[in-house]
């Protein structure tokens, strides 16, 4: 950060037009200067008795209040001290802030927004890169108000579309907890639901790393263009396969879309969608297949649906609802 970019972030600060990302910057500036008495590195700084000598000597060549507006003066000396104290931190502090990354509780200096989307709901998040998220029901991500340091890091745990804006000097990396998903600038689907990470790629590269010691290799892939990777939680199996990418995006355009799945994985989607709850009279109910394609409709015409395409009858209370019919024995 140059002199005049400092100088200029103290003036918004002191019109009140800066950003509150820029005044949590200027408060722990001012609070770490007043309260590191006994933590002043003189290696670091120099020697803190000239230092002072010399800040006191630029301050009051700097002063030259104008008699008719005292509260001006006031301010002026205060931008100028202030100045003058950020530049002699501002090596040490934003060295500190460039290398903050989400880490443990007791180290972890950077403070995230989290958001947390209901069943039912849905969202559209716009991060300040340009990157835009779509994250689906029952869903939480976390981001930091601001990127810094050379990665630019989100925490998602449920399912969510990113659309990342491509910046090849730094790397758009999704944390789900198992894996990481590295990315310079692309378009894809993550699926943390249950028992699998999915991740499907509509454009661009998306490499995968391995952050599970079960798995001894770091490094789990490269993914092209419709192609989608498959993590399975019970056994640690991966897969890899070509797949029609809409029927996986399709929710992010209020769509849903199913091709020959099985009624289990059928409802879990309803659920989340409509949130609801099923439950089966007969367990064979979930080994039936089911296609269809929906936009915007309501629950009544998806039951409706299951009952005229695959026999399924239905009875709703509330937001349960119990399933019945002869079911689909296991093959």
């Amino acid at each position: 950060m140059t002199i005049k970019e400092i100088d200029d972030l103290i003036n918004r600060y002191y019109e009140s037009n800066s950003t509150p990302e820029e005044e949590n910057i200027i408060d722990a500036f001012l609070n770490s200067y007043q309260n590191n008495d006994k933590e002043w590195d003189e290696e670091l700084n120099g020697n803190r008795k000239e230092i002072e000598n010399l800040l006191y000597s630029k301050i009051t060549e700097k002063i030259n209040p104008p008699a008719k507006k005292q509260n001006d003066s006031l301010k002026w000396w205060y931008r100028s001290a202030a100045t003058l104290i950020i530049i002699l931190s501002s090596i040490y502090i934003f060295t500190k802030i460039s290398n903050e990354k989400p880490v443990k509780d007791n180290e972890k200096t950077e403070v995230l927004v989290e958001r947390n989307i209901t069943r039912g709901q849905k969202s559209v998040l716009h991060l300040i890169d340009g990157t835009v998220i779509y994250i689906n029901s029952d869903s939480r991500i976390r981001y930091p108000k601001k990127f810094t340091g050379n990665k630019r890091e989100v925490y998602l745990d449920g399912e969510a579309y990113f659309e990342v804006n491509h910046d090849p000097k730094t790397p758009f990396i999704v944390h789900t907890g198992i894996l990481d998903i590295k990315v310079l600038g692309t378009s894809f689907n993550i699926n943390t639901y249950y028992e699998k990470i999915t991740i499907t790629l509509e454009s661009g590269k998306v490499y995968i790393q391995n952050t599970n010691p079960i798995l001894n290799t770091p490094k789990l892939g490269l993914l092209n263009p419709n192609q989608q990777f498959i993590y399975d939680k019970t056994d640690n199996s991966i897969l890899v396969k070509e797949v029609d990418v809409d029927p996986y995006i399709a929710w992010t355009k209020k769509q849903l879309i199913f091709r020959e799945e099985p009624i289990s994985l059928v409802v879990k989607k309803l659920e989340k969608w409509y949130d609801v709850e099923f439950t089966y009279r007969n367990n064979d109910i979930k080994n039936c297949i089911f296609t269809g394609i929906y936009e915007n409709e309501s629950l009544q015409l998806v039951l409706e649906s299951l009952r005229n395409v695959a026999g399924i009858d239905y009875t709703m209370e509330g937001r349960k609802i119990e399933l019945s019919g002869s079911g689909c024995p296991k093959n």
